[in-house]
């Protein structure tokens, strides 16, 4: 059986991807913040409490809270639709590269289409049979990255992988 060579899946461009992404969208996040706070500043200008029974008073009072409100839900939805995943991501990238890692070697049992979602990163389930082909005591269940690019592999494949706990990261097939 001649190997292909174990692929390293994950490099220090998908780190700095990541950091990039997650730059632009503080810087997003940064720029809507600095229009609700002109927009909140003007309307508190625009009120001009100098004196009673100013007319701009109510519509002023309006500006604020519509813009804090809508300003606020914005902010939640984005942090947590938006930066949380890639921070999570950041932390996992991090992790993998200083972590112990192991080597598993056996035939592929089943490699899933459908993403599976963990500590806030999607996966793809693997299982490999590292023993005697079907027990079910040598199958090991590993997770591969959903953003990186799937390998066709059918089961029944040998293979090899690199896994820091249980996600991989490297791996090998035999044809």
């Amino acid at each position: 059986m001649a190997a292909q060579g174990m692929a390293i899946l994950h490099t220090e461009d998908h780190e700095r991807q990541n950091d990039a992404h997650i730059n632009r969208m503080l810087t997003i996040l940064g720029m809507g913040t600095l229009f609700a706070l002109g927009l909140i500043a003007a309307a508190l200008i625009w009120r001009d409490a100098t004196h009673m029974n100013n007319p701009n008073e109510t519509p002023s009072q309006i500006v604020v809270v519509a813009a804090t409100l809508v300003w606020g839900s914005t902010l939640i939805f984005f942090w947590s639709m938006k930066l949380t995943p890639l921070f999570s991501y950041r932390r996992y990238l991090r992790e993998i590269r200083q972590g112990l890692f192991r080597e598993a070697e056996g035939v592929l049992v089943r490699f899933d289409r459908e993403t599976t979602f963990r500590d806030g990163i999607s996966f793809y389930a693997m299982i490999i049979n590292t023993g005697e082909r079907g027990d079910p005591e040598d199958e090991r269940l590993l997770y591969w990255d959903v953003r990186l690019k799937r390998p066709e592999v059918d089961a029944g494949a040998m293979v090899r992988v690199k896994a820091h706990g249980n996600d991989i990261i490297g791996f090998e097939q035999w044809s």
